[in-house]
């Protein structure tokens, strides 16, 4: 009897063996999968990338309106010394 309880956790246990090679074989080579989720990666990067961009001329061109006035503000203090 506890040859055969054996026998059945050896079986058990090589059983979940070729389950998770299986699965790692699948992770591995599905390609389909692969190519989905790195277009969906590229697509997403380049989303941050271009509302990155935007945010960046907006923030360049608030410098452009601001630098004049200060430029303004610190010639006048320096005539009024």
């Amino acid at each position: 009897m506890e040859i055969q309880a054996a026998n059945i956790v050896r079986s058990a246990e090589s059983l979940l063996t070729l389950i998770t090679e299986l699965k790692q074989a699948l992770l591995l080579n599905d390609t389909k999968t692969l190519t989905h989720l790195s277009k969906k990666r590229l697509e997403s990067l380049r989303s941050q990338k271009d509302e990155i961009k935007s945010q960046m001329l907006n923030v360049r061109d608030g410098l452009d309106n601001v630098i004049p006035e200060l430029e303004e503000i610190y010639l006048y203090s320096l005539s009024s010394l």
